[in-house]
């Protein structure tokens, strides 16, 4: 459903609405909590899918903004974000979404050249 989050953890969910930007911010304290306490949580809004989850020691830096993320690592689409990068992605979505760097690539040779 549209503007509902659906949240997975080991043990259980929780549904949440991720109507407002209010609601989005509510939405990411239950997945820092959630995280905490369970070590993973996924979760689902607008038909796109989330995992965060307590850093590992194994980490990689931000696809948006190139720093290396807190305690919480968040994977969307392919990408690891940082907790401020993922919460400007949904609270600004479409255009603001990350993207993946194939698709730049793509972009890149998919360009009309002039022709003679």
């Amino acid at each position: 459903m549209k503007g509902i989050a659906h949240l997975f953890f080991q043990g259980g969910g929780l549904i949440v609405p991720a109507h407002t930007p209010y609601d989005r911010e509510l939405l990411f304290e239950h997945v820092e909590a959630a995280t905490k306490r369970h070590g993973e949580v996924r979760f689902d809004v607008n038909r796109q899918q989330w995992r965060i989850s307590l850093h590992n020691g194994h980490r990689k830096v931000c696809a948006s903004c190139g720093r290396w993320p807190g305690n919480l690592t968040y994977w969307f689409d392919g990408q690891t974000l940082c907790a401020g990068c993922a919460r400007r992605a949904l609270h600004h979505r479409p255009h603001a979404w990350p993207r993946r760097p194939q698709a730049e690539k793509e972009d890149a040779t998919n360009v009309d050249t002039p022709r003679s």
